[in-house]
């Protein structure tokens, strides 16, 4: 439950500044559109080989490297600048989506399942649902404060790159906790 409370907190980061963020990293008004189109095109695209790919490889594997994704995106982005290096992180941000999207939730109703029985399936679901949500709704409330943290306190990094060292951190402790805790039966 930690690690799924983790991995939406992280998410949620950020959500209310993502047009902020690349437009501060050089997309413009008109590019924004592009650069979200880009994404959205590469999680349609991804979404049905990585699914495969989870089910061949592993959830666990799979959810790990969704992180690592994530922690790409996130190092291409704070450290360039323009817009090719935004197309990349747009798709490596797609990619990281198109992996994580049901890898750990998957396995997380496994794991239920095995231990408590298919009767509390929805009780399951509900706890994904509801922890997803927490996390979400927390990870935008702070990754809407982080920015004006930042200008205050750190002002010799950008704006937004805050944001993106406290999601580097996160997904750190996140892929240490998933290769640790995370038990998969093949």
């Amino acid at each position: 439950s930690f690690i799924l409370l983790l991995n939406s907190y992280i998410t949620g980061l950020l959500v209310p500044v993502f047009s902020l963020l690349l437009i501060d990293r050089g997309a413009t008004l008109s590019k924004l559109s592009i650069l979200i189109g880009i994404y959205s095109f590469s999680v349609i695209v991804l979404e049905l080989p990585t699914g495969i790919m989870a089910d061949i490889i592993g959830r666990k594997k799979t959810f790990c490297l969704s992180l690592i994704v994530s922690l790409l995106f996130s190092v291409v982005i704070i450290l360039g600048n323009g817009l090719v290096i935004l197309y990349i992180g747009m798709l490596l941000y797609g990619l990281n989506r198109a992996i994580s999207s049901g890898s750990f939730e998957a396995l997380f109703i496994d794991s239920y399942i095995n231990e408590f029985g298919k009767d509390r399936l929805h009780v399951v679901t509900t706890r994904i649902n509801v922890i997803d949500a927490l996390g979400l709704s927390a990870g935008a409330l702070t990754g809407g404060y982080l920015p004006e943290i930042s200008s205050k306190y750190f002002f010799s990094i950008g704006m937004y790159d805050l944001s993106l060292i406290v999601r580097i951190i996160l997904a750190i402790i996140v892929l240490i906790f998933a290769l640790i805790y995370i038990k998969e039966t093949v």
